[in-house]
């Protein structure tokens, strides 16, 4: 039996949030905005959507030094957020929690879900390889969604190419990193894996 997820486990700084929206229905939702470091220094944005009771307490908070423990479900589409420019991927959070001011953010996702293609092994220069593939998400409610993964450590680049084909289930642990290419204005993500697991 197959079973996909891609939860997310964030320890970052809120520094905007958007007005306290409601549905037909009646349900509150808020649309965030978190600060996550990319290369080099620089800093990208990350939107992490609450609903319900969650939307309605955090929009009452004060957001001088708001440090927050978030937990959720990754997605491959962003709300928008004019303010600023940001990645295709967001967070629907299912948890959040205030905690003290941290050192550094924290970016953890695990993602279950199938193979898209083999690894492909790329080698740059004389001293710098890594391998990429991605993996598709199954919804029930929505569409799949699809997260790309790179894998730097030349002992997992081994380890992955020779278990990790097209269409095999897999557990794919990491932590989601920000960067942008020279030739276009997107921010791009991958989710740099740190270990996975296969399923037969």
């Amino acid at each position: 039996m197959s079973y996909f997820r891609a939860d997310v486990t964030l320890f970052a700084q809120m520094v905007e949030k958007d007005c306290l929206r409601y549905s037909t229905d009646n349900r509150a939702s808020l649309r965030t905005l978190f600060k996550v470091p990319g290369k080099a220094e620089h800093h990208h944005y990350l939107v992490v959507t609450l609903f319900d009771e969650l939307a309605e307490d955090v929009s009452r908070m004060d957001l001088a030094d708001s440090w927050f423990e978030v937990k959720g479900e990754l997605v491959d589409r962003s709300p928008e957020f004019s303010t600023h420019k940001l990645p295709e991927l967001s967070v629907r959070a299912y948890q959040i929690e205030s905690i003290p001011i941290a050192s550094s953010t924290l970016l953890n996702v695990e993602v279950i879900g199938r193979l898209t293609h083999d690894p492909e092994h790329i080698i740059k220069g004389n001293d710098f390889e890594f391998a990429r593939t991605s993996v598709a998400v199954n919804r029930k409610e929505r569409k799949a969604c699809f997260f790309n993964i790179s894998i730097f450590k030349p002992r997992l680049i081994k380890e992955a190419e020779g278990k990790l084909k097209k269409g095999i289930q897999v557990l794919i642990c990491g932590e989601l990193t920000f960067f942008d290419k020279g030739g276009d204005s997107k921010v791009h993500t991958a989710i740099k894996m740190n270990r996975f697991l296969t399923f037969s």
